[in-house]
């Protein structure tokens, strides 16, 4: 199990030290562009220096845009990250700190296209991506789980399911999605990951068999998930035969392969599963 956590200025060293203990700590957010007034300058530098010393690996997401954090920020630029000012792909590099690493929240970039746009320009750059949620409910859950495991699986995403976040987590949640056997060039998910959907919406977990080119469920050996299904149903008021505007897939994120009756898969490249991030205030 890992963890996300929002650092506090109220965090005594020996907390840090002994949280650093337990190896499990994947990202420090520091909430410093959500526009909370800063009380203790002094506590929150030493905060940060207390940070860097006990978590040498960890991102450090949205850090105070101040002189003297950015001064002790200098030589830890390769594991800075940035979450609120990211907004669409103009945003990124465009930040306070030359940081590379993004977390990536399908719910602040809008819509699919700019968050496509999003994942092209990392993608195109070498950045690091990581997900993100926003208190999504519902399948919206679901889909932030599904887009961080198809486009940034070995990523510390912080997209577990809410209950995770529980002081006493009821049994029988989801499991984080597995690696497939080494040595093959494909991914799985656990279905238990694919949440309500997998009982509710099973359409959208189908995939094809490359090895027989018919339907087979998507977590099968070598079988890719078939984003042609849509995840939500279409609009009550929205006219039978109307046109559904076309989102162009960039070159950089998928791959256009033609599937059966003509649909079209898109094939993200290969990675290795998605770690379970919890997100926890101390």
């Amino acid at each position: 199990m890992r963890f996300k956590l929002d650092a506090e200025a109220t965090w005594a060293p020996a907390l840090v030290d002994e949280v650093a203990a337990t190896g499990a700590v994947d990202t420090i957010d520091f909430k410093g562009h959500y526009g909370f007034e800063v009380e203790d300058p002094q506590a929150l530098g030493a905060l940060y220096d207390h940070v860097l010393a006990a978590f040498p690996d960890a991102y450090l997401e949205d850090p105070h845009d101040l002189p003297e954090i950015a001064q002790r920020l200098g030589d830890h630029l390769e594991r800075v990250s940035y979450d609120s000012p990211i907004r669409s792909a103009e945003d990124i590099g465009a930040t306070p700190l030359a940081a590379r690493v993004v977390n990536v929240k399908p719910s602040r970039i809008g819509s699919l296209r700019a968050l496509f746009e999003v994942y092209a320009r990392c993608a195109r750059e070498g950045r690091p991506m990581y997900g993100g949620g926003m208190g999504e409910l519902g399948v919206g859950r679901g889909q932030i789980e599904l887009l961080a495991a198809l486009f940034h699986a070995d990523a510390p995403n912080d997209v577990a399911p809410s209950a995770y976040n529980e002081e006493d987590p009821p049994g029988g949640l989801p499991t984080s999605p597995k690696a497939v056997k080494a040595g093959l060039n494909r991914r799985q998910i656990d279905e238990n990951v694919v949440f309500s959907l997998a009982a509710t919406r099973p359409d959208p977990l189908t995939g094809v068999d490359p090895a027989t080119g018919e339907p087979a469920p998507y977590g099968a050996s070598g079988v890719h998930i078939n984003c042609g299904h849509r995840l939500h149903r279409r609009p009550a008021d929205r006219q039978p035969g109307r046109p559904r505007p076309r989102v162009a897939v960039p070159a950089e994120i998928a791959t256009r392969r033609s599937g059966p009756g003509g649909s079209v898969q898109l094939l993200p490249p290969a990675r290795p599963a998605a770690n379970r991030v919890l997100h926890r205030g101390l």
